[in-house]
């Protein structure tokens, strides 16, 4: 479909930009040419979901193993699990507050 409207508006429009504009004028008068893409948006929708989950699990590992350290620095670390959650999640706020302070003096 793209190969059709580029042999279309190639001999019409110099410009990158009025090629676009024109592409998208022809979307917004024929509708339902965006059905053939809906299934595109989608899988490329999933794959963005899939990287944010990735970067979750990889976050969310680091902060298990982070509670399991404090769980054995602390003493009787395995009868007081939520002492050490909360000792990960005191760490985990002071660096992102602190990183925060840092990027509000920066910017």
């Amino acid at each position: 479909m793209a190969a059709i409207y580029y042999e279309r508006y190639s001999t019409v429009c110099n410009d990158i930009f009025s090629v676009l504009s024109s592409v998208l004028k022809s979307f917004v008068e024929q509708p339902e040419h965006l059905l053939t893409l809906f299934p595109a948006f989608l899988v490329h929708f999933w794959l963005l979901l899939f990287a944010f989950g990735a970067v979750g699990v990889r976050f969310l590992s680091s902060v298990f193993r982070l509670v399991k350290r404090a769980q054995w620095f602390l003493k009787q670390g395995d009868r007081h699990p939520l002492r050490a959650i909360g000792m990960a999640a005191a760490v985990l706020v002071f660096a992102g507050a602190a990183i925060g302070k840092a990027l509000a003096v920066i910017a």
